[in-house]
């Protein structure tokens, strides 16, 4: 890859141009399949919506066989926080 650097930035990994200008080639991933220690074997898994925080969504990650909880993420969001009295 002549002219290009190859990093990694706080959310993704990037291939940019030498320079200062970068590409975004992802910005979130989203399981599929994560291992499941109950089942013993990597299984295929449903995202629930756990929590919602002030500085993003808190999303957990269920195996499809047993229910068993097998992992979490967290989608960081800038959002206005309003409080209602």
């Amino acid at each position: 890859m002549d002219g290009f650097a190859l990093g990694i930035d706080s959310n993704a990994a990037v291939i940019w141009p030498k320079g200062n200008y970068r590409v975004k080639q992802f910005e979130q991933f989203k399981a599929s399949m994560l291992f499941c220690p109950g089942c013993k074997q990597a299984v295929p898994v449903r995202e629930r919506l756990l929590l919602v925080l002030s500085d993003g969504d808190l999303y957990d990650y269920m195996c499809v066989y047993c229910a068993s909880s097998v992992g979490s993420r967290k989608e960081s969001q800038t959002r206005e926080v309003k409080i209602l009295i």
